[in-house]
C-alpha cells in the first residue's frame, strides 16, 4: 500500500486510477490460487471431491439441470436455471468465493458466466457416474 500512496501523490486523488491500482495490488497469483483451491478441496469430504474432480475433467461439456435452481451472474445477480435446461462447464470450473466456500462456473445457454455454490450443483445438477 506504499506504493499506492506514492501514486496517488505523482497522479492526484484520481478514483478511477485508486481502483485500479488497488487492483492490481490486489491480485493473486495463478500459484496462490491453486494453493487455496486445493486447500479447500482437502477441506470437504469425500463425497465433494468427487464431485469437484469430476467438475474438472468435464470442462467445456454440457450438463442438464435435474431442478429448478439459481445460480448467481456478475456482481451476485440471481439467475434462475429450469429444470431440464442444459448449461455448460466453464474452462475454468472451480473458483473460490470471498467466504470460502467453492463454486462451479458454467455457462447458460446465452453463454452468461454463472456461478453455483458446490452444495447447490450436488443436489440440482449432479450424475453420478454408476
Amino acid at each position: 500500500m506504499h506504493i499506492l500512496t506514492k501514486f496517488t501523490n505523482v497522479f492526484g486523488n484520481n478514483p478511477g486510477i485508486i481502483r485500479w491500482l488497488a487492483r492490481v495490488a490486489s491480485r493473486s497469483t495463478p500459484a496462490e490460487l491453486a494453493n487455496e483451491l486445493r486447500r479447500e478441496l482437502y477441506g470437504m469430504g469425500i463425497r465433494e471431491q468427487a464431485v469437484a474432480r469430476q467438475v474438472i475433467s468435464r470442462a467445456g461439456q454440457v450438463v442438464t439441470v435435474r431442478r429448478d435452481t439459481v445460480a448467481t451472474g456478475k456482481k451476485t445477480i440471481p439467475c434462475y436455471l429450469e429444470k431440464g435446461s442444459q448449461v455448460k462447464i466453464s474452462t475454468n470450473p472451480l473458483r473460490i468465493d470471498p467466504a470460502g466456500g467453492v463454486l462451479v462456473n458454467v455457462l447458460d445457454h446465452s453463454d452468461k458466466n454463472l456461478s453455483i455454490k458446490l452444495s447447490d450443483y450436488i443436489q440440482d445438477i449432479y450424475v453420478s457416474d454408476q
